[in-house]
């Protein structure tokens, strides 16, 4: 169990990053680094971002979200609903379905 998933990347959080997506899944608020590959859906307030290179800023980021169990809660549901809306395995599978029915369709 975790208060907060501390998550910094050098470069900044993309949808590439798996690391990131079991504190989503489970519901546990993310504190991550915005930077050049941060994906425009981590900017939707599913997450608290900081920029790269501000280790402060993460350090007060995670602190907030400790002393504020209301927005820490809020956080964690907005990240666990966007995992579900995008990540999910359900989201997963309905992806990889419409590539091959739109590539069966292709050859009919």
């Amino acid at each position: 169990a975790s208060t907060v998933a501390l998550q910094p990347f050098p470069d900044g959080i993309s949808d590439r990053r798996t690391s990131a997506m079991a504190p989503l899944a489970l519901g546990v608020p993310v504190v991550t680094t915005d930077g050049f590959l941060t994906d425009s859906v981590w900017r939707a307030g599913a997450v608290a971002l900081a920029p790269v290179g501000r280790p402060l800023e993460l350090a007060r980021l995670c602190g907030a979200l400790i002393d504020d169990r209301a927005r820490r809660l809020e956080l964690g549901e907005r990240g666990a609903q966007l995992y579900q809306d995008r990540f999910s395995l359900e989201r997963t599978v309905e992806a990889v379905l419409s590539v091959t029915n739109a590539r069966l369709a292709q050859v009919q």
